[in-house]
């Protein structure tokens, strides 16, 4: 999981390879609180480097997946793994 990066303007930068097209729509997935994956439809900006930003859909709070989206689903529960654990 990977959280928005906040600049100092108050804008928001995520990974590129976190946007994806889902039903013809761009978003990203985000854990929810009760470990769901939920699609959020964003707006994106100009990318560089790998990185690309955010106009609207995010707050800069929420834990984006980054992992496999292909079998992921608005709704998909999460099971989250402690790397220390493995």
């Amino acid at each position: 999981m990977i959280a928005p990066r906040v600049l100092p303007d108050g804008s928001l930068r995520i990974p590129l390879a976190t946007v994806l097209e889902h039903i013809g729509t761009t978003g990203v997935f985000v854990l929810s609180g009760d470990n769901k994956a939920r699609f959020r439809m964003v707006k994106t900006g100009k990318s560089s480097a790998g990185w690309v930003m955010i106009s609207s859909g995010l707050t800069g709070h929420e834990s984006i997946l980054s992992g496999p989206s292909d079998a992921v689903y608005d709704g998909s529960p999460v099971q989250l793994i402690n790397a220390n654990e493995e």
